[in-house]
């Protein structure tokens, strides 16, 4: 597996993972804290998404083997471009300008460290 396919794989599984949590926590249900806790990680959601960020650690520590950590850490800043995308289109969210700004100055982030 190329560095760069690892890397993306690892980015989309952290997406995947933090939608899943997201989604799976729902809304706060007013029971205590133990019950509340106890109610969210029992959430097939929260449960899926913890195993992928588990996945993913392991998969970056492959990653690590084989590339420049001053390459490879900056490019998963991809992963908060594409959660900025999924909170507008998939959560329905509401993303201000100055977000998408940002996003914009990560992109060119990206595409600078990519050319190294």
């Amino acid at each position: 597996m190329s560095i760069l396919v690892g890397i993306f794989t690892c980015v989309f599984m952290v997406v995947i993972a933090q939608l899943l949590l997201k989604t799976g926590v729902g809304k706060p249900s007013g029971q205590p804290i133990p019950l509340e806790l106890i109610r969210i990680f029992s959430t097939p959601r929260v449960i899926v998404g913890f195993l992928l960020f588990i996945v993913s650690a392991l998969l970056w520590l492959r990653i690590l083997q084989n590339a420049d950590l001053s390459y490879a850490y900056p490019m998963l800043s991809l992963a908060y471009v594409i959660i900025v995308l999924s909170s507008k289109f998939i959560l329905k969210e509401h993303v201000p300008l100055t977000r998408w700004i940002g996003v914009g100055i990560i992109c060119i982030g990206i595409f600078l460290i990519s050319q190294s």
